[in-house]
């Protein structure tokens, strides 16, 4: 869908997963890059969240800007840090700008919670989830693949799409002797079934 998450990325991200304890389940380790992987989507239900981001216009090559404002400002914030980090695409990059892309960098907060600038409080309000895991370096074309099975899974199977993108980055990232990146990552997109006529 995007080429994502250059090595600076990976750095912040580290830092964020070794200052968290983490209260949520995670993947496995990610995979080699050699290992071949089968999309295995599933669905799942949610509960709506709140959650604290900082908001992205333009390239998805900002990631490490966006990871860093984060967590700097969630510091200062005193913010509980506790959760997985997620980014949420509003735009399909395939239709829309590059300088035009809307996106977010965030993490979930408890009810209650309230932030200060740059950071913002918003609601992610859908439950049904259609998700996959990819495993692997980001920067190959896998990632675009394992979207590309996500998105026929969910019209072959009778549902539509029905919000943004959300990729939960659940693993700390691993370097290879080759210098590639590996990371396991959530891939999930809200749905809702057809209706038979």
């Amino acid at each position: 869908m995007k080429k994502v998450l250059a090595v600076s990325l990976v750095v912040v991200i580290m830092f964020a997963f070794s200052s968290l304890v983490l209260a949520e389940d995670t993947e496995a380790a990610p995979k080699s890059e050699e290992s071949k992987q089968e999309a295995v989507v599933t669905i799942l239900e949610i509960e709506p969240f709140n959650y604290c981001a900082i908001e992205m216009v333009g390239s998805y090559d900002q990631h490490s800007t966006g990871f860093a404002t984060l967590y700097t400002e969630a510091t200062k914030q005193n913010l509980p840090m506790s959760q997985v980090p997620f980014g949420i695409y509003w735009d399909n990059p395939a239709e829309t700008p590059v300088d035009s892309l809307n996106w977010d960098i965030g993490f979930k907060v408890p009810e209650g919670t309230e932030v200060a600038e740059p950071l913002k409080l918003k609601p992610w309000k859908y439950s049904l989830m259609a998700k996959t895991v990819f495993q692997g370096n980001p920067e190959d074309e896998g990632l675009a693949t394992a979207y590309k099975k996500l998105f026929a899974w969910v019209g072959a199977n009778g549902y539509v799409i029905v919000g943004p993108v959300m990729e939960r980055y659940v693993s700390i990232p691993k370097t290879t002797e080759q210098g590639d990146v590996l990371l396991s990552i959530e891939l999930m997109v809200p749905i809702m079934k057809l209706e038979k006529k």
